[in-house]
């Protein structure tokens, strides 16, 4: 991913889009990046390096929709 691209989640009554803001290698002690924040992001964080650290990728919240088949069908959930 880049920083710029967009984040699609949901709860199938919403979908939730963030935009990537920060996207880093971290050590894999960098706790505070799952501690609780007053703005409303998503924090991904996958292993890089072969397992000794770890990419950080969080996105701010740009905009919430009600889930509908249309725009559902993003997540292939069939």
């Amino acid at each position: 991913v880049k920083k710029g691209e967009l984040i699609y989640l949901t709860d199938l009554k919403k979908v939730y889009i963030y935009r990537i803001y920060m996207k880093k290698i971290v050590d894999p002690s960098a706790v505070w990046l799952v501690n609780n924040t007053r703005q409303n992001i998503v924090t991904l964080i996958t292993c890089a390096d072969g397992g000794k650290n770890r990419w950080a990728i969080r996105g701010n919240l740009i905009k919430t929709e009600k889930a509908t088949d249309n725009n559902l069908k993003v997540f292939n959930l069939k």
